[in-house]
C-alpha cells in the first residue's frame, strides 16, 4: 500500500562491528556510511523519501483502522484481505470458472480461463471495461485468466465492481448469454456471513 523501493532492515549490534571492520566492496547496502550521514539514526540516503512518507502515512490509516493500535488495525486489514479473497472466489465458482491454486493465500486469487479460451482474449476484453494490468506468467499455456490482488486498498466495493466486470466480459469473449448476477449474489452472501464474523471491517 506503499510506492515500492522500501525494504525494513533488522541490524543486530555485533553486525554493526562486523561492517566497520570488513573491507569488502559495496555501495547500496553501505549501512555505515548512511550512520555516517544520518547520525545515530542510521538513514541510508540514497533515494528520496517518499516511499518512507508513504509507510508512515499508511501506517496512520491502520492505527485509525485498529482504534489506534497497530497490530490490531493489522489484523483488520489481513481480515479484509481474507474476506475480499472469500467473496472473489466465491463469485468466480459461481460462474463456473476454477481457481488456479488448490490452496490459495489470500493476498492474491488467480482465476483459470473456461476451457477453449485463451487467457489473453480476457484480459484484452478486461481492459476495455476496467483499467489492469498486464500479464506476467512464465508459461503461456498455463498461466492464468486473471489475478485479482486483495491486498492494500481493495475492499468490498472493488470486489462487486471486478465480479461485475468479470460477468460481461466472460459473456462477450464465450458468446455465451451472462448469468447476470449470479457471480455477486455469491459474493454478496459470502461477504454477509464473514461481516458477522469480523464486524470491524468497514467494507464499503
Amino acid at each position: 500500500m506503499i510506492p515500492p523501493g522500501l525494504a525494513y532492515c533488522a541490524v543486530s549490534e555485533r553486525s554493526w562491528k562486523r561492517m566497520d571492520e570488513t573491507t569488502s566492496p559495496r555501495y547500496y547496502f553501505d549501512l555505515p556510511q548512511g550512520t555516517k550521514i544520518g547520525g545515530e539514526r542510521r538513514i541510508v540516503l540514497h533515494t528520496g523519501d517518499l516511499a518512507v512518507r508513504g509507510a508512515g502515512s499508511r501506517a496512520g490509516v491502520l492505527s485509525g483502522d485498529g482504534q489506534r493500535r497497530l497490530s490490531q488495525g493489522r489484523e483488520v486489514l489481513v481480515d479484509n484481505a481474507e474476506l475480499c479473497a472469500r467473496d472473489d472466489r466465491a463469485g468466480a465458482q459461481a460462474l463456473g470458472l476454477k481457481l488456479y491454486a488448490a490452496s490459495p493465500a489470500a493476498a492474491l486469487t488467480a482465476i483459470c480461463s473456461p476451457d477453449g479460451i485463451d487467457s489473453g482474449k480476457i484480459v484484452k476484453e478486461f481492459r476495455r471495461v476496467v483499467r489492469c494490468g498486464g500479464r506476467q506468467w512464465p508459461k503461456r499455456d498455463e498461466r492464468p485468466a486473471l489475478r485479482i490482488a486483495h491486498i492494500g486498498y481493495y475492499d468490498y466495493l472493488d470486489t462487486i465492481g471486478i465480479l461485475g466486470a468479470l460477468e460481461h466480459v466472460l459473456a462477450r469473449v464465450t458468446g455465451k448469454t451472462a448469468a447476470y448476477g449470479a457471480a455477486l449474489r455469491a459474493a454478496q452472501e459470502v461477504y454477509a456471513r464473514g461481516l458477522s464474523s469480523h464486524p470491524q471491517i468497514g467494507g464499503a
